[in-house]
């Protein structure tokens, strides 16, 4: 297959439209989520369950702390790069050893992380899932490729293939009584899916050889490392803790199941977010700061906007969580209306992120990071003893606000970039509205979705009323939708 091209995508128009087709393609992560925590819990229990999030977060972390080296730098540098493709092959050899690195730390510390969490049944589930860290990994270098090359569609393709795969595997293999061994095989065919998806649209050599090399810059994607080490392990910080404090199975069920929810929400986020790093790169490399300045303040805009849909989620979040994952999973709901504001606090943490380092101030993501996860684990180990499950996530939501808080202001000044006050002040008022108008609009089993529906279109047509949506994000939004050719290839 010939080479892929470079596409030039770091316009705002092509910045919002690839933005939208990622964001589409990773929306089936929430909405097929929903679907296999809800079977999964069912299915499970809230004691397997629990064994099974504690098992499948645990692989997460190492996976995730294994890919933390080349985090979203190498966007930056495929994006920079006048050949890609040395660049790619460095890439993709540097993350197969990663990916070696973290199945052996796996295979060898399953025994361990079973007597840490005093849960002997937690050894097997490590053990079979152990294989998916190397592809994860090599699925994680096609990715950063595909955006660094601007390549939005491909990057959304695999999304949608990874979640996909997912849920019909998950389905197949626990529906016909595989259990916790079936979901774990469900886990591994994901990321299969995934990588041959991005393999159908760019191929870098494994074996290839070149002059590029990473060991050049080392140093400057050690601050960055730093960063994403820290957002991964707080990530799960909580959920760890509170098991590590003498929370049970059945409690670890009960907040990992809400914590599954956050994660689909804040995954969808955290895709986009590199697209916007890529494209900000792209003008600042040409020079055009006020152009990167615009697509900063646009990151920010669409971050600052998702806090009326959280405040909408809240007051029904208990019949939400009944209805999702049964009776049994009552308490998720006191959880899972207040990471709905953690998330929106992340997402806009990470466009921070990428805003620092597309201005070169990529040891203050590090800094961040540092704090982000110190004052998680003091706030989590203070309130969990006394507060429970909702103190837990009072904490991280807390936690979480002040430092994304701090990491946007941080990052505006460093880039000059204005606050988008205006969406700040329109998402506050509608925010009130909203949590108002679910609280006062009482609604149980499936009549709970129809309210959130209603409610949601509701928010968008005040957004527009407002003017904070318009043409132009119609317009990206319908050439999201359209089908769209592969970029034109050359010899």
């Amino acid at each position: 297959m010939p080479p892929l091209e470079r596409r030039d995508s770091s316009s705002r128009r092509a910045t919002l439209e690839g933005s939208l087709r990622v964001l589409l393609a990773e929306s089936l992560l929430p909405l097929t989520g929903f679907v296999t925590t809800v079977f999964l819990t069912r299915f499970l229990g809230p004691r397997d369950y629990g064994l099974f999030t504690l098992s499948a977060s645990l692989v997460s972390l190492v996976q995730w702390l294994a890919i933390a080296p080349l985090a979203s730098a190498p966007v930056k540098i495929v994006r920079e790069a006048q050949d890609w493709r040395p660049v790619a092959s460095a890439l993709l050899r540097a993350h197969a050893a990663l990916g070696c690195i973290a199945v052996i730390v796996l295979l060898a510390g399953a025994p361990v992380l079973a007597i840490v969490f005093d849960e002997p049944a937690l050894v097997f589930p490590l053990l079979l899932l152990a294989p998916e860290a190397l592809v994860f990994t090599l699925a994680a270098a096609h990715r950063q490729v595909l955006v660094g090359l601007g390549d939005y569609a491909g990057r959304a393709a695999a999304g949608a293939a990874r979640w996909s795969a997912r849920l019909v595997l998950v389905l197949a293999l626990v529906g016909a009584g595989a259990g916790i061994p079936g979901a774990m095989v469900a886990l591994i065919g994901a990321s299969l899916a995934e990588l041959l998806a991005c393999r159908t649209r760019v191929q870098p050599s494994l074996f290839a050889t070149g002059s590029f090399r990473l060991r050049s810059l080392a140093f400057e994607l050690l601050p960055v490392a730093a960063f994403a080490a820290c957002l991964r392990l707080f990530s799960n910080l909580d959920l760890f803790l509170m098991k590590a404090l003498g929370a049970s199975a059945s409690e670890t069920g009960m907040y990992g199941a809400a914590l599954n929810v956050f994660h689909g929400v804040v995954l969808t986020g955290s895709a986009v977010t590199p697209l916007l790093l890529s494209s900000m790169a792209g003008q600042l490399s040409k020079g055009d700061v006020g152009a990167a300045r615009g697509l900063a303040r646009d990151g920010i805009r669409a971050g600052v906007l998702l806090f009326p849909f959280a405040a909408l989620a809240a007051p029904c979040a208990g019949e939400i969580a009944r209805l999702l994952f049964g009776p049994a999973y009552a308490a998720s709901g006191q959880v899972l209306a207040v990471l709905g504001f953690a998330a929106v606090a992340n997402l806009l943490l990470l466009v921070a992120a990428q805003m620092l380092i597309a201005a070169n101030r990529p040891a203050w993501c590090a800094l961040l990071g540092l704090a982000l996860l110190a004052a998680g684990a003091v706030g989590v180990m203070v309130v969990a003893p006394r507060y429970g499950l909702p103190g837990v996530a009072w904490a991280r939501t807390g936690v979480t606000a002040v430092v994304a808080t701090f990491a946007v202001g941080l990052a505006c000044r460093v880039l000059g970039a204005a606050m988008p006050w205006r969406s700040v002040a329109v998402a506050g008022v509608l925010g009130a509205g909203a949590w108002a108008a679910s609280g006062l609009l009482p609604a149980a089993g499936l009549l709970v979705l129809v309210k959130v529906l209603v409610l949601s279109l509701a928010l968008l047509l005040a957004l527009f009323a407002s003017g904070e949506l318009g043409r132009a994000q119609v317009r990206a939004l319908a050439a999201a939708l359209s089908p769209q050719r592969r970029p034109g290839a050359s010899g």
